[in-house]
């Protein structure tokens, strides 16, 4: 018998994403914690997607990170290697308004990576 693979089904309920982001000449690891986002958070992600206004433009910018962001405040647990100032009790999430809106874009581009991309043959049928 051949050996097969088997796809994970993400059994793990928690998604780490690590970011290296330069600013300032300075390189800094950052690290995402991610709740696993369940099929309802996805279709609402998606669904957002889809109703981005076809033509170019700030309102097709808004749609599309708006619906970056909201995924990634939904589903975001805790963050490494931000300089987070005691801001409050550590039940609440006074500090997911401080996270730069382009490292929660970048983060959610990887988060949904983890379901995997299609082969190119695929992508074109």
């Amino acid at each position: 018998m051949e050996d097969r693979k088997f796809f994970g089904l993400g059994g793990d309920e928690r998604v780490s994403v690590e970011l290296t982001v330069q600013s300032g000449g300075e390189h800094y690891q950052l690290v995402h914690l991610f709740r696993r986002p369940s099929a309802a958070d996805k279709k609402r992600f998606w669904a957002a997607m889809g109703s981005v206004p076809a033509a170019e433009g700030q309102d097709r910018n808004l749609a599309y990170l708006s619906a970056q962001e909201r995924l990634y405040d939904d589903s975001i647990l805790e963050v490494e290697g931000y300089d987070l100032k005691d801001g409050g009790s550590e039940d609440e999430r006074w500090w997911v308004a401080l996270v730069p809106l382009e490292h929660k874009l970048w983060a959610v581009e990887k988060l949904l990576s983890e379901a995997g991309n299609l082969e190119p043959e695929a992508v074109k049928n």
